[in-house]
């Protein structure tokens, strides 16, 4: 297969370089010193920040985009009939995906840190990496979302340390070389692909045979499928828990203050490690910090190290974003589309003693909502109010047969206060009208619903 290190000395164009992993992967090859260009369909800060370092970016796709290039990198939604695409096949320039670059370019790293897990991976890594810079390691940074304090999605640092986020969907990490791997847990999703759980195991299993005998994957003890994964594993093997202190790593004596941050004891091989305190909220951040502390220990940091990188962390992006006051309510957003997500973020809501906790959730995919409809009736059920609104399509057309509505009926049918509103307009309507002092009001979901917070801070009755 071709490398990446093979066009040193030549020119690599990316197609759809304007997205958020790509425009990272360009500015790490810029900084090593490879001649980048790209293109994409329209313009946008991200390009123009590309454009002020130097590297050319096209608008729209052409033939011509290509000329100089020796190596093509493309996106998953560029397509086979992409004219940049079709040149290439023509001139013979070889073509590499996306993932394969990203994990051609972890090999150049002597600790390759890859983060997988059906939920949980942006925070922990966002975390883990927040750790690190802080202790003046300076790694390269990978994250399928924005982290602040490196101003974006991706930072070129020039350390032995490579840590990104590892994504299953449609199996894009198997292409990752990690000596270091997680798996934060193994959930039923993207089943449009998987069709059952059992072969998102194995995909998951396979990521685990990636890491080399002289390294380390670090599971969740508390997920039976995580542990059979790791039995599995011909490396070195760690693993985190809330529940059984025969995990390497344990955390125990939970607290959580009003705000839903937990305070806890790790213990390390039944030892105390240090005591530690998170400043995002739930129980489910206790595992990602977990995760973080494993990674970052296996790594050579210290205690204070994690202490200092924790109190800095305050979330990921898109992950219990506070939006703002409406009428004494606040207003939150989360990125939340799976049952388990939903359920844990509801959950986290509930810990800061709201008035009440109303939720507006927006389905992400026909495919998820039919597949996973029966977890999907159990993810509400510590919300006063939920508000379901229609499904956000992404790549899928809708083969009937299911509905919002039917989600709301079966939430009704549990005894849970649940409405099907369409509009965002009318649900912030609903909500100016019917809310209360306190009350905290939760959109969740990965479509077009981080819209909402603003409609609702605009209404006026």
């Amino acid at each position: 297969m071709e490398h990446i290190n093979q066009h040193k000395n030549g020119q690599v164009h990316m197609i759809g370089i304007g997205g958020s992993s790509m425009s990272g992967l360009a500015s790490i090859l810029a900084d090593k010193g490879y001649r980048v260009t790209g293109s994409d369909i329209a313009d946008s800060a991200i390009i123009q920040h590309l454009r002020d370092r130097g590297i050319p970016v096209y608008i729209g796709h052409a033939a011509e985009n290509i000329t100089g290039a020796t190596v093509i990198v493309r996106t998953a939604a560029v397509h086979d009939d992409n004219p940049e695409i079709v040149a290439a096949r023509e001139k013979g320039i070889p073509i590499i995906e996306r993932s394969v670059l990203l994990g051609q370019l972890m090999t150049q790293y002597e600790v390759a840190i890859g983060i997988a897990g059906t939920h949980g991976k942006t925070t922990t890594t966002s975390m883990t990496s927040t750790i690190f810079e802080l202790a003046g390691v300076n790694p390269t940074i990978h994250i399928g979302g924005v982290l602040d304090l490196i101003g974006g999605s991706t930072k070129s640092g020039d350390s032995r340390f490579f840590i990104t986020e590892a994504c299953e969907y449609v199996e894009s990490f198997l292409t990752l070389r990690p000596n270091i791997a997680v798996i934060l847990n193994i959930d039923n999703d993207h089943l449009d692909y998987y069709k059952n759980l059992d072969n998102i195991q194995k995909a998951f299993t396979r990521y685990a045979a990636l890491v080399p005998a002289a390294g380390t994957l670090i599971v969740n003890y508390d997920d039976p499928r995580c542990m059979q994964v790791l039995e599995t594993a011909v490396c070195r093997k760690d693993s985190i828990s809330l529940e059984s202190m025969d995990a390497n790593w344990y955390a125990g004596n939970i607290s959580f203050n009003e705000n839903g941050f937990a305070s806890f004891d790790v213990y390390h091989h039944g030892n105390l490690f240090g005591h530690f305190s998170i400043f995002v909220p739930g129980r489910h951040n206790v595992y990602n910090a977990l995760a973080a502390i494993a990674i970052s220990y296996r790594c050579g940091l210290t205690p204070k190290d994690m202490d200092r990188g924790f109190r800095a962390f305050h979330g990921a992006d898109r992950r219990f974003d506070e939006a703002g006051v409406k009428n004494g309510m606040r207003i939150v957003h989360d990125y939340a589309h799976h049952p388990t997500e939903i359920r844990a973020t509801i959950d986290a809501a509930v810990l800061q003693h709201p008035n009440r906790v109303i939720t507006v959730f927006q389905p992400h995919t026909y495919s998820r909502l039919i597949n996973l409809f029966d977890a999907f009736t159990g993810a509400f059920d510590a919300s006063d109010i939920t508000i379901v609104t229609d499904v956000y399509a992404a790549r899928e057309t809708n083969p009937g047969g299911m509905s919002p509505e039917d989600l709301v009926d079966a939430l009704n049918a549990k005894g849970k206060k649940a409405v099907f509103i369409s509009s965002f307009q009318d649900i912030a309507s609903y909500l100016v009208k019917n809310g209360q002092e306190n009350d905290l009001i939760l959109t969740i979901g990965a479509g077009t619903i981080e819209k909402l917070s603003q409609i609702i801070l605009d209404c006026e009755l």
